[in-house]
């Protein structure tokens, strides 16, 4: 599974943009609660980088949904599915999913919903890379260069997003979803 593809899954959650790159995966998913959400204001599809994406509600109050996309790959579609996870810790809103690649662990996102829209964020792996070196964050970096968190408490995310250092997300690069209808 690709950065950009997670990172259009998890935003609103599914796309296919295949691209190499490390990976920052937690073992918990991020964020303290779930984030309380209503089917008809998530149902439907989503546009993001070209890519449609379904999206449905599966558990309300927990936060959870379930997002597909259709490629044509190897001469027939095929349709991928993900579980999408919605938790939130103060302001900050994150969507985690579930990567059984290994090193298993949740891949993840902020974002930030306006109506329509959905801005998302991707950790930037090489400050998180040296969050963990410093010990900052526990976990660790595997051979292939992914980092994999033990998992972020409340307070490790308020300072790591509201602190004084940098914030380890690709501020630059957000991804856009707009919603195209339920």
């Amino acid at each position: 599974m690709g950065r950009r593809f997670v990172g259009c899954v998890l935003a609103v959650l599914a796309a296919a943009v295949l691209a190499g790159g490390t990976n920052v995966k937690s073992l918990k998913p991020v964020g303290e609660k779930p984030l309380a959400v209503q089917a008809d204001e998530w149902d439907g599809t989503w546009l993001c980088d070209g890519e449609g994406v379904q999206i449905k509600v599966l558990n309300e109050e927990g936060g959870v949904l379930e997002a597909a996309i259709t490629e044509y790959k190897k001469d027939r579609f095929a349709t991928e599915t993900h579980r999408v996870e919605l938790r939130t810790t103060g302001q900050w809103t994150f969507a985690n999913i579930l990567d059984d690649d290994e090193p298993r662990g949740y891949l993840w996102v902020v974002f930030r919903r306006d109506g329509s829209r959905i801005l998302s964020w991707e950790p930037d792996a090489e400050r998180f890379k040296a969050l963990v070196a410093s010990g900052e964050v526990d976990g660790s970096v595997t051979k292939e260069g992914d980092v994999v968190l033990k998992g972020l408490t409340e307070a490790q995310i308020r300072n790591l997003l509201a602190g004084p250092g940098p914030v380890p997300l690709k501020w630059n690069d957000p991804m856009v979803w707009i919603r195209q209808g339920k």
